[in-house]
């Protein structure tokens, strides 16, 4: 089994849904859904499941988890084991080596996170804290989690190839209004 720990903030809540906030077309946008549908190829690809590491998991339930990141367009699989526990040193390196240990059959395991309060040995893809993940960062996790081979141009290219710009290049509010109203016209 391969496993994504997902931080939120930085990752997916982005600068590009703070933007869309403000917009009456996204009122209720926490989560950027472009951010969203790179932790969807992310997870077909690598056939893995998701952690969240993020302080996010902090008063929620499975089960609001999974309405939150589905209302948004998630649609990978939430671990059964679905965070990691809030330890005393508040290190999340500490955080997921507790949850491996609990979970002994993870095969390889990535760490999505705009911060670096990690250990140097576990496998962290820093993102930047505005854009969130980003194309760059998808491909750096594909590699880790050993589906490197796949061709990752053919996939963006298959699944936003109906847009003549690249998404992740427009404004904020441009790129999520482009990507409601090609939906809405599908």
């Amino acid at each position: 089994m391969n496993i994504v720990f997902l931080d939120m903030d930085g990752v997916l809540s982005t600068a590009r849904a703070f933007a869309a906030q403000q917009h009456k077309e996204f009122p209720d946008c926490q989560i950027d859904p472009i951010a969203v549908q790179y932790i969807n190829l992310l997870c077909e690809y690598a056939e893995a499941e998701v952690v969240i590491s993020s302080t996010w998991r902090l008063g929620r339930t499975r089960d609001e988890f999974i309405a939150l990141l589905n209302r948004n367009g998630f649609t990978g699989k939430l671990h059964e084991d679905w965070r990691t526990k809030q330890l005393p040193s508040s290190f999340r390196g500490d955080e997921v080596e507790e949850w491996l240990h609990r979970n002994p059959g993870v095969n390889v395991h990535v760490i999505l996170d705009d911060d670096s309060d990690f250990y140097d040995h576990q496998p962290l893809v820093k993102t930047n804290s505005l854009d969130g993940i980003m194309q760059d960062d998808l491909r750096k996790a594909l590699e880790i989690l050993s589906a490197g081979d796949i061709n990752l141009a053919q996939v963006v290219s298959r699944e936003y190839g109906k847009y003549r710009t690249k998404l992740e290049d427009l404004e904020p509010y441009e790129a999520l209004t482009r990507l409601a109203n090609t939906e809405d016209n599908q």
